[in-house]
């Protein structure tokens, strides 16, 4: 019996060390060889692969437009509109291979779910299906304001997971910068992270030449842009930010060794330092982190310091709601003037 025709998904090929692009037409299997072993570099070629696609252009009721035409028409109609377009086809992605022919009408709150269950079993976390299943509805919602998609679907999420607490010491910062030591590249990941409270994504792409495309280190000025002129901003807000003495003096010896980024190894950029921090995690012997932690640590020890909160929003790219919700708890004067100034309880009279 043929194979049901699918849509695109990213698949590893070991015989040739090399990820492709999978897809089933007329029954049978197509490819499209990516041309490299590495994950990030794959997406974007699968992002380019997808906006080349040909799709309905409606308009079309539910049950007559496949959810692969849905997701890809958004990726083909978002270049050039948002910062991170990789971001989004990291979500399609699984999305697509999930989905395969089905069409919009199959978006219902027992199919959401089984592609969380799905998703669980595979490894991935809750959190991680709902932001996949969160790019679904926003496809969803852009065909049908583009007129391609007649009624609009719900998709059903997983709940939104808690915020992290999970911040570290000043004494496990320290472990880790120990432990790292072995990789020079993870030194300088996590110096930057803990100062500037960046991104993953953001720091890996800091080079020490302006660029347009990227952030890029200013030793001269002693600043960092994590957001340079021609960047797109996005709702994850990236800034420019004025540096410490001694992360430019940690800076200016890397720019003597590395060729052009901030995070190489052996003389190429970084596209992950996930691994070489969770060894080193596992060297310092500390719990439940990941490179995400050093941005909460980094927000959490600004608010210890008592520093104006307006000033820890613009520095660190972080919304007033996030911070009240999730750091500002940490600060020494937090709802001290209620107590100050509200109903007068404790004063003695």
């Amino acid at each position: 019996m043929p194979r049901k025709n699918t849509g695109p998904r990213i698949m590893w090929r070991k015989d040739v060390s090399r990820y492709v692009i999978r897809w089933y037409e007329s029954g049978s299997k197509r490819e499209r060889s990516t041309g490299t072993d590495d994950y990030q570099r794959a997406v974007e070629a699968f992002s380019a692969y997808l906006a080349e696609q040909p799709i309905a252009s409606g308009p079309s009721r539910a049950d007559q437009l496949q959810i692969a035409d849905v997701l890809t028409m958004y990726l083909r109609d978002r270049q050039g509109h948002v910062a991170d377009i990789e971001r989004l086809a990291y979500a399609a992605s699984p999305l697509i291979a999930w989905w395969g022919e089905r069409t919009v009408d199959a978006i219902r709150g027992n199919t959401c779910r089984a592609y969380t269950a799905a998703r669980v079993k595979a490894g991935r976390k809750e959190s991680t299906a709902r932001k996949e299943l969160s790019t679904l509805q926003a496809a969803i919602n852009h065909a049908h304001r583009e007129g391609t998609l007649i009624e609009p679907r719900a998709v059903t999420l997983p709940p939104k997971p808690p915020a992290k607490e999970r911040w570290l010491t000043r004494s496990e910062a320290a472990r880790m910068l120990w432990a790292a030591r072995v990789s020079p590249h993870a030194v300088t990941f996590i110096r930057i992270a803990l100062e500037t409270g960046a991104r993953h994504r953001a720091i890996l792409g800091l080079r020490f030449v302006e660029n347009v495309q990227g952030g890029w280190i200013d030793l001269e000025r002693r600043q960092i842009h994590f957001n340079p002129a021609g960047r797109r901003q996005t709702k994850k807000r990236r800034t420019g930010v004025p540096i410490s003495e001694s992360l430019a003096r940690h800076l200016a010896h890397v720019r003597n060794v590395n060729r052009s980024y901030a995070i190489e190894w052996k003389g190429d950029p970084v596209a992950s330092v996930r691994k070489t921090i969770a060894a080193a995690v596992r060297r310092a012997g500390i719990d439940h982190m990941t490179p995400h932690t050093f941005r909460h640590t980094a927000i959490t020890w600004a608010c210890q310091r008592g520093l104006d909160p307006f000033k820890v929003t613009g520095y660190f790219g972080v919304s007033m709601e996030v911070l009240q919700s999730t750091y500002l708890h940490h600060h020494p004067d937090h709802l001290r003037s209620v107590v100050q100034r509200g109903s007068g309880t404790g004063s003695g009279t």
